[in-house]
């Protein structure tokens, strides 16, 4: 009998089965990171430590700047040991190295990640299709309508409005911007368990202090830029010592159309109200 080859040894209660590593990574679109395993991860829960789904098993960053992504999913690629990482921010150019890596990730046997546990791979390269000869329909991003903080109220609103067609209303472009906008403002961070750093929490009852509206604004144009359709964002932020009321000016310019768009907001104490 045998203790090395055997099933003690390399078999399923061995040490190199149940090893796993990061084998390699690509980009696979603008907002998507393709990361190979050597071995079968643990695939259970989204929500479980250590579990491939999990999003925090995993860090993508752009090693130029130091950019750490968000990533808002994990998906099972149709390839083995292969998963797709969807990031809201979108990779940069085929110049620009990534690094894809895990210190938490599970084999299915319930083993540690070992080394290698990253693997860098280039950004994508972007291609500008020709002009066609004929029209083509353009697609932008549409929601239903509901003003999170309608005009004259204090308090978050959100209702939903009904056109004249008794159907619901949507909206597009500077209008659905705005919305984004505001819905960033006053999103405390953590709220939303696959965002962890999205929002800035401006609701938030805290006291102010003069050094803090610098940071608060700096944070506002911050958060803002992280919105796909935002080229450019000026933000500016006051506080009214007498009446305890903050004012935040925000004029942000549309990526593909260069439209701007101004929002105004304040925060007296019982809530949010749209300038």
């Amino acid at each position: 009998m045998t203790w090395g080859l055997g099933l003690w040894g390399l078999g399923p209660f061995g040490s190199l089965s149940s090893a796993i590593s990061v084998a390699s990574a690509l980009a696979s679109s603008t907002n998507t990171v393709r990361v190979t395993l050597t071995n079968l991860p643990q695939e259970i829960d989204a929500t479980a430590n250590g579990d491939v789904l999990n999003t925090a098993t995993w860090l993508v960053t752009r090693l130029d700047t130091g950019q750490v992504f968000t990533v808002l999913q994990v998906r099972p690629f149709d390839e083995p040991y292969t998963f797709e990482l969807d990031l809201l921010e979108p990779l940069g150019n085929y110049r620009i190295t990534h690094r894809v890596q895990s210190s938490t990730l599970l084999s299915n046997a319930g083993i540690l990640i070992s080394a290698p546990k990253s693997a860098d791979f280039a950004g994508v390269v972007v291609s500008v299709a020709p002009p066609l000869s004929t029209p083509q329909r353009s697609y932008t991003s549409v929601d239903l309508a509901n003003p999170p903080a309608p005009q004259g109220l204090d308090s978050l609103g959100g209702t939903l409005i009904i056109d004249a067609n008794s159907d619901y209303r949507n909206e597009d472009g500077a209008s659905l911007l705005r919305k984004l906008i505001i819905r960033r403002l006053v999103t405390v961070p953590g709220e939303f368990f696959h965002l962890p750093t999205y929002g800035v929490g401006i609701t938030v009852k805290e006291p102010l202090r003069g050094g803090d509206i610098i940071k608060l604004q700096k944070l506002i144009e911050q958060q803002v830029l992280l919105e796909p359709d935002v080229e450019s964002v000026q933000a500016q932020v006051s506080l009214s010592r007498s009446s305890g009321i903050l004012t935040l000016k925000i004029k942000a310019l549309q990526r593909k159309n260069g439209e701007a768009v101004e929002i105004g907001l304040q925060v007296p104490p019982p809530g949010v109200v749209q300038l």
